[in-house]
């Protein structure tokens, strides 16, 4: 009989970034985020929309703080180096903390992940991702992905079987559109 191990709604928010909130510094690929009273810690995930390409630096998309500055300002390693010093990204950019839907799971077994998407629109962009631990002494790596766009057909979306033998950690990361709830369990089959 399927158990649930963890259930839930997870409501993506995007909230508006200050002007020009991203700096680099020349040859540099770490490059820093401003945002006032943030509360990140060093591993979270930020999904960052809307920010324009300066420096060399293209900054929109899923970054992993590695550095907390300060109660204002954080760091993410970037795949390409700064051009110049500067701040930069323009006005409109906003971000999304990516949202963990449950602790890892660490107890052996077969898992899905179920996600409704009933109240997804026609904007809507939306990430469900699975990250697996391959062996105990390792780091999570990316295990399953897919993409949702616009609204949908089909209510209720279900990975495929996932063996856990050391650990699985669940996410949805909303990339576009308005805050939506979406609820979501995750079963062992």
């Amino acid at each position: 009989m399927p158990v649930s191990k963890n259930n839930g709604t997870h409501t993506g928010e995007f909230t508006t970034l200050a002007t020009d909130p991203i700096t680099t510094t020349n040859t540099s690929t770490t490059v820093k985020v401003t945002e006032v009273a943030h509360l990140w810690t060093v591993g979270d995930r930020i999904n960052l929309v809307g920010l324009s390409t300066f420096n060399g630096i293209a900054p929109n998309g899923l970054r992993t703080i590695t550095n907390v500055v300060d109660v204002d300002n954080v760091e993410f390693e970037h795949e390409d180096t700064a051009s110049a010093t500067g701040a930069g990204g323009g006005a409109g950019g906003s971000y999304d903390l990516e949202e963990l839907l449950a602790v890892a799971i660490t107890d052996p077994g077969t898992y899905v992940l179920i996600v409704d998407l009933v109240n997804m629109v026609a904007s809507d962009d939306l990430d469900i991702v699975v990250d697996v631990l391959p062996k105990s002494a390792g780091a999570y790596v990316q295990g399953h992905r897919v993409n949702k766009l616009g609204a949908q057909t089909d209510d209720l979306y279900q990975t495929g079987p996932f063996v856990v033998l050391h650990g699985i950690k669940c996410y949805l990361r909303q990339q576009a559109g308005t805050s939506r709830a979406f609820d979501w369990d995750i079963v062992q089959v």
